[in-house]
């Protein structure tokens, strides 16, 4: 099941996303109390969203090159099939809510 993400979700998103630095080997050294942080606003005013195994968390932001919103990933994972395309078509539905292109 796939749903908008809490607070109590924030350490299971943190783990996911060491995951993704692990299989992607991107050098990107999480840290956590900066991490929850950013992650409870982007709950309260972005997009943060989980299911089992999975999360994509984003937020509506600006170009350097346009004045049109643009829809911004930070963070998207998904250790089981099926759940992060629909997770991305979420995404995709909440940021053309938000006058994204």
């Amino acid at each position: 099941m796939i749903r908008p993400a809490t607070l109590a979700d924030i350490p299971e998103v943190f783990r996911m996303a060491e995951e993704l630095g692990r299989v992607t080997g991107i050098p990107v050294a999480l840290d956590y109390p900066t991490t929850v942080a950013r992650l409870a606003a982007i709950i309260e005013h972005g997009f943060a969203w989980v299911g089992d195994g999975a999360f994509l968390v984003g937020e509506v932001g600006s170009s350097p090159f346009g004045a049109e919103p643009i829809a911004i990933e930070h963070g998207w994972y998904c250790e089981r099939p099926g759940q992060g395309l629909a997770l991305l078509r979420r995404f995709e539905a909440w940021a053309a809510e938000r006058g994204c292109a």
